[in-house]
């Protein structure tokens, strides 16, 4: 998957975004736990400065500790989140907005002007894997910019970017999480978990058992369970901002409740 051509728009659309923001949306609450509109917008200049330091400039924060694990490695992100976020709230809103409309065209350029095929410096991890192709870290990328950029559309009621030009390939995305998070799910090969993404960035999925999980657009014929779920509460289960009680509320689950539940715990962000 190509994500790039994605990310020009997708900044721009940011960038509008913010514009358009009156000063006491910025304090708003959001999805993202206790962050409010401005803690996310500053979260999003922080990443896509971060990626400008390492791509163009060749410079990686060395961490204050070693990182010898998963858990090492989201303690060290979920630091320079914080410290960065932290520290944007002692400037104005237009000082958050200036830095951000500055760094979006480099951050794009960076970004498009990547390697698809060479090895990624970090692998993504919420899919199980230790190494991986830049693509996917692109790809992962891309998400965190889309669900970002959502959660400040969805506290500020502002139109969203959940359609299928932007929206289904981040859940696509998201959704390559799945067969990590069932992999020690018992099953006979040729099990089938149909995961159906209803709404504008819909789309039909099927976790398929063959000797291990795998996810595909082809279905086999041997639908064991199925989901049904919005595409509202997919892009927020996800993500982590819902959990397994607020999802099945807006959900359909039919079939063996022992495939259905462990879809209630994927998580598709380094967390």
């Amino acid at each position: 998957m190509d994500t790039r051509p994605l990310f020009g728009p997708l900044e721009q659309m940011l960038v509008d975004l913010l514009h358009s923001l009156k000063e006491d949306e910025w304090n708003l609450p959001t999805v993202a736990g206790l962050w409010t509109v401005r803690d996310v917008a500053a979260h999003l200049l922080d990443t896509a400065m971060r990626h400008i330091a390492r791509v163009r400039d060749g410079y990686i924060a060395p961490p204050g500790t070693p990182i010898h694990s998963n858990e090492d490695l989201v303690r060290y992100i979920n630091s320079l989140n914080a410290q960065f976020v932290q520290l944007m709230r002692r400037f104005s809103t237009k000082q958050l907005l200036e830095l951000t409309t500055v760094a979006a065209p480099s951050f794009v350029d960076c970004i498009e002007n990547e390697q698809l095929d060479s090895p990624s410096p970090f692998g993504v991890s919420w899919a199980g894997e230790q190494t991986s192709a830049n693509w996917f870290h692109i790809a992962r990328e891309y998400t965190e910019r889309w669900h970002h950029q959502q959660q400040i559309r969805d506290a500020t009621g502002k139109p969203g970017i959940l359609n299928q030009r932007f929206g289904r390939p981040a859940l696509e995305i998201f959704l390559r999480a799945v067969p990590f998070t069932y992999r020690n799910v018992d099953a006979e090969n040729g099990t089938e978990l149909k995961i159906a993404i209803t709404g504008d960035a819909g789309f039909d999925s099927w976790l398929i058992k063959n000797n291990q999980w795998e996810l595909t657009d082809n279905y086999a014929g041997n639908t064991s369970a199925s989901i049904r779920m919005p595409d509202a509460t997919a892009w927020k289960l996800l993500t982590k901002s819902w959990r397994e009680k607020d999802a099945r509320s807006s959900s359909v689950m039919e079939g063996d409740a022992t495939l259905i539940h462990p879809f209630f715990s994927v998580v598709a962000v380094v967390a």
